[in-house]
Parts: structure tokens; sequence; C-alpha cells
């Protein structure tokens, strides 16, 4: 690619572009698409009666004032006083009533679209793969379901309307400089509507605000009355040049900021998780110096965000104030050439339809950033969506029926996908972590796994309940294909005790219950006995309701381990997973633990991953596993 199409595409990309924006209100509007419609109808209203109002004030006050200053009689301009009040009043509660309500609708519509997204998200997370969440930061994930959804929600709630507006306010205000041409150049037309619509008694008052006195009708040709809505229309597409021009570059700074607080809160979240690490080893001052170098990028893009704004404010500040200066002229030499052409009243409402073209301008001045802003969310939340989940049901699977428990693996092969986002990265062949493994577990049978770090234990035990999926081969639960049942049905028939026991934030009885939900007390107060949690469990405060930390930080190893056993136990699979449980656990923990697990064990097919001896001395087989593949296998 040549250096100026890459250009070219980057200029493109940098551009504003709304449809993603629509694209995201269809989908996640849900049945709030009315509300939308609503809210485009009276920010409609409000922009007519908005343009209205300049006709009324100063427009017919003037001329009224100058037809008093011609002729000293108050009786003569009553009616125009009264229509000029009324309307006044009339056009300034629609103009007030449709804003509120335009408001009402689209903080309505914006609230259901984040809330849709966020919901459809965390559902998305759940079912994307352990590659992606191992080669992903936390912290920018959080950052795409939190901030970026709030970014597109408080855009629809809060700048949208001023967006549409906008260009609603330019529409209407070209159109009505063009109306009001053709109204001067043919007043009888004017006069004809005034005949037919306004009040008996007002219609005299009424005709006499736009049309001149009838020996003047025609005077101004088309030619020179025309020539303000044709200078109003020029100025169009020169705003979208200077629009065009530093859009692009506040963009291009939003999406280096967005990329920036990215940045920040997965160094503050891994912070955060390893304080212990970062105190013990005196580390505080080199995280702060990365953090505070990732807080100066942030603030950097930032301020050259702001200093786009303000130079895009003060350009178009000044073209308003030179396009408004040529319609003043053009609007004077018009009335000194064709005297009585038209009232000073209308002059001045030309001069302020023109100015009001730049306001929507200036209105969004100050939502470029979040225009920015906005843009570089909905690429990263579409490139979160995009993201399809690598194990999935397969069209027609069947929900697995209550399991006996025998598996088996049939020349399994498995390679972890390449870390990395480049092409040659992701296409780079690495060493399968499994190539070509075969063995059976017969139902009931407890089978130990063992064999140097990297030789592919874990993998065994996050194949079978299909955390990832073979790259060739099968393998097979009472001889059928894993992949011919659904996922939620497969993990629904086993139950698995981790090297690092996962607690969640909440109660000890939130968390055994958690693989069943139905649960009831004393089914909980069981499992905890067998998986010898009771007693600890017992002599804390409130029991069974005591609120654990974050990862359970206010309990030992060996207590966290022993409530993810009893959530095992509450479970009561046929088919049993340990990866690594008394790892790390002292003599007196792993001895309670392996008590434990030996209950749990009975009657169930398990797989046991573990250098512990009195754990594996149980086993009723085991395997030796040396570089993805069988070593040894015996008694």
């Amino acid at each position: 690619m040549s250096k100026k199409s890459s250009d070219d595409k980057k200029d493109s990309s940098n551009r504003l572009n709304i449809r993603p924006l629509v694209g995201m209100i269809t989908r996640f509007s849900g049945n709030s698409r009315g509300i939308f419609r609503l809210s485009l109808l009276m920010l409609t209203l409000e922009n007519i009666t908005r343009v209205a109002i300049p006709l009324l004030v100063p427009g017919q006050v003037v001329n009224i004032a100058t037809e008093i200053l011609a002729a000293p009689e108050i009786n003569s301009v009553v009616g125009s006083l009264i229509l000029v009040t009324l309307g006044l009043i009339i056009l300034t509660m629609l103009n007030s009533l449709c804003d509120s309500l335009s408001a009402i609708y689209l903080a309505q519509g914006g609230r259901k679209v984040g809330y849709n997204m966020r919901v459809f998200l965390y559902n998305h997370l759940q079912k994307l793969s352990l590659s992606f969440h191992g080669q992903s930061r936390t912290g920018d994930t959080l950052t795409k379901v939190t901030s970026d959804v709030a970014a597109v929600e408080n855009f629809i709630i809060s700048n949208l309307s001023d967006f549409l507006g906008s260009i609603l306010n330019i529409v209407i205000l070209l159109f009505a400089m063009c109306l009001g041409a053709v109204t001067i150049w043919r007043p009888l037309l004017l006069q004809d509507l005034c005949i037919r619509w306004i009040p008996t008694g007002f219609e005299g008052a009424a005709c006499s605000w736009l049309s001149p006195p009838k020996d003047v009708v025609g005077s101004a040709g088309p030619g020179e009355v025309f020539i303000i809505p044709l200078i109003a229309l020029a100025i169009i597409p020169l705003m979208v040049l200077i629009t065009s021009y530093f859009t692009g570059r506040i963009k291009a700074a939003s999406k280096r900021l967005r990329s920036s607080e990215g940045e920040l809160a997965s160094a503050a979240q891994e912070m955060l998780a390893s304080i212990r690490v970062v105190q013990v080893y005196g580390q505080g001052s080199y995280e702060q110096s990365l953090f505070s170098g990732q807080s100066q990028k942030a603030m950097n893009a930032a301020l050259e965000a702001a200093g786009y704004q303000a130079r895009f404010k003060w350009v178009i500040s000044v073209l308003a104030a030179v396009i408004t200066a040529i319609v003043i002229w053009i609007g004077v030499g018009i009335i000194l050439a064709n005297p009585g052409s038209f009232k000073p009243g209308i002059l001045i409402t030309f001069i302020i339809w023109v100015d009001e073209m730049f306001k929507p301008t200036k209105k969004l001045i100050s939502q470029w950033n979040a225009f920015g802003k906005l843009s570089a969310s909905l690429e990263s939340i579409s490139d979160l969506m995009d993201l399809k989940a690598e194990v999935h049901d397969k069209p027609g699977a069947m929900t697995a029926p209550p399991f006996h428990g025998r598996i088996e693996f049939r020349n399994v092969v498995f390679s972890y996908p390449a870390v990395g986002s480049s092409k040659k990265e992701k296409d780079k062949k690495s060493r399968p972590t499994l190539n070509g493994l075969s063995f059976a577990i017969q139902p009931g049978q407890v089978v130990a796994v063992v064999g140097h770090t990297g030789a592919g234990k874990s993998t065994i035990a996050q194949l079978i309940p299909r955390l990832y999926d073979p790259n060739e081969g099968q393998i097979l639960i009472d001889g059928r294909d894993i992949r011919d049942f659904t996922l939620e049905s497969l993990r629904a028939e086993m139950s698995m005790v981790l090297q690092e026991s996962i607690l969640f934030t909440g109660s000890i009885i939130e968390n055994i219950g958690y693989g069943r939900p139905d649960a009831s007390g004393a089914d909980i107060i069981e499992a905890a006995k067998d998986a010898n949690a009771h007693e600890f469990i017992s002599k804390f405060e409130d029991g069974y309701y005591t609120l654990l930390g974050e990862r359970g930080s206010n309990l030992s190893g060996g207590q966290r381990q022993r409530i993810a056993i009893a959530r095992a136990f509450i479970r009561d699979t046929p088919i049993l997973i340990l990866d690594e449980p008394s790892t790390g656990l002292d003599a007196e923990s792993t001895d309670q633990v392996l008590q434990a697990l030996r209950k749990l064990m009975k009657g169930k097919t398990t797989i046991i991953i573990s250098h512990e001896l009195n754990l594996i001395r149980d086993a009723d087989k085991i395997i030796v596993i040396k570089e993805g593949q069988i070593e040894q296998m015996g008694t």
C-alpha cells in the first residue's frame, strides 16, 4: 500500500461516523424504538418553534416599532401586538414542552440501550474461551463493559439531542430562509394564505408582517432576495470541511485517551491484586513511576483534544462574524436599491437566522471530545462483540443424560493459541501440549495423572468440561463425544476442585451452595461437615452467614479449600476433577483436606492431578505424562 493511500485510510478512519451508534441503538433498543421515534418528533417540533420565534421577536417588534414611528397611532398596531405576544407565549410553551419531552424520551431510550448492552457483554464474556481471558488484560476488559458502555449511554442521553437537534436546526433554518425569500419575492402568495387561515379581524395585521405594500410588490428580483439563502447554503460545505479537519484530530486524540485509560485501569487492577508482592519487594516507587508515565500519556491526549477544541471554537466564531457582516451589507444594499422591498424586521430576522446556523456548530464544539470518546468506545465494544466463542454448542446438541462416568480420550491433539495479536504470531505453529493422547477411565475409577510441569496434566482437566476443545481427536463420556452435549448440561455432570480455591464475595453459605442454588440449609451444613469445614465455620460469630472478603481473603488457604470441597460435595456429580487440590497447604491443613477428598471421591469417576503421594496412593490407575504423551501407565 502506498503512503498516500495509507494516509487516506487513516484520515477516513478518523472521521466521525454516526452509523455505528445508529447500529447499536437499533440492535439494543429492544422495545424502546418507539421512544426514539417520539424523541425525534419532539426534537423536530422544538427546532421548528425555535426558528419561528425570531419572526416575532425581534422581527415583527421592529416592524411594529417602525409603523409607530411613521404614524404614532397605537390603535393601528393593537392587532399586531396581540398576535405577536400570543404567538410568542404559545411558541415558547411548545418549544419548552418539546425540549423537556425529548430529554425524557432520550433518557429512557439511552438507559434501556445501556442496560441491554451491559447484559449482552456480561453474557458474551462468560461464553468466550479461556484463551481470550488468558490473553486479555482484566482492567481493559472491565473498561469496555463499564466505561465504554457508559460513554455510549451518556452520549444518547446528554449529547444525541444536541447532535440531532443541530442537524434539524440547520435544515429548518435553510427551509425558513428560502420560504422567507419566496414570500418577499411573491408577497401575494402570503397574502392569499393569510386570507385563508388568519381569523377575521386580524388578517390585515397578520398579512402585513412579511408582505410589503402593494405598490412595491415584486420590486426586488429573485436574484436579490435569494442571495441570503444561497450564502447560508454555501456555508454548509465550508463548515463540513472545517469540522472534518478538526474532528479527525480530536477523534485520534480521544482514541489515544481511551487506550491510555484502559492501560491505567489494568495497571491499577494489577497493582491491587499483587499488593503483597509489591510491598514485600519494596517496589512501590517503581510501580508509581509506571503509573505516572501512563497517567502522563492520558493527560497529554486529553490536553491535545482540548487544544483542538479551542482552535475549532475560534475558527467557527470568526467565520460566523464574517458571514453575518456580509449578510448585513447585502441586506442593506437590497433595501437601498429597492426601497420598501421588505421591512427592516425581515432583514433582522434573516441576520438572526444566519447567525443561528453557526450556533449548532458552536454547540457541538463542546461535544467533539464526547464524539471522539464515543467513536473510540463504539470501536472497542464492537471489537469485543465480534469475538466468537471458540467453544460453543454445535447445532442440534442434546441435553446430557445422567452420566455413568466412563471417560475416554481418543488420539487427542491440543495446542494452546499463540499469545499475540499479529497474524504472524497467531499463525505460528507451537509444539502440541497434548500429542495423540489416548486412555480410558472406567465408571467409579480413580485415576491420577502425574508428570513434570508443562507436561499437559492440567490441560486434560480443562478439556473434559470443554473449557477448551481439542484440535484433533475425541473425548467421550459413556461412549458419546462430549461435543454432542450442550455445554450447560455437560458441565452440570461434573465438579472441580482447583489448586487456587475460587471464592466469591458474599457469605459462606452462598459460596457452598453456589453450584446448587436449590440446596437447603441442612444440605449445606451436611456438605460442610463432609468437607471438614463445619467446625471452623461454627467458630465465626456469624457462622455460615459470615461475609467473605474478595477471593476469601479473610480465610486461611486450608479453610478456603475445604469450602471449595464442600461446594463439590453439595453438587454431588458422577465425575470429579481434582487439579492440585492440596498444593501450598501446611501439613495439618493438607491432612484435613485429604480426609475430605477421600469422602468426596467415593463412587465417583475421579481424575486427580497432584504430586501429593498420600492422595495418589488411593488411585486405581496412575498415568505418567511426558511432553503431551503417555510415558507410563499402571498402579
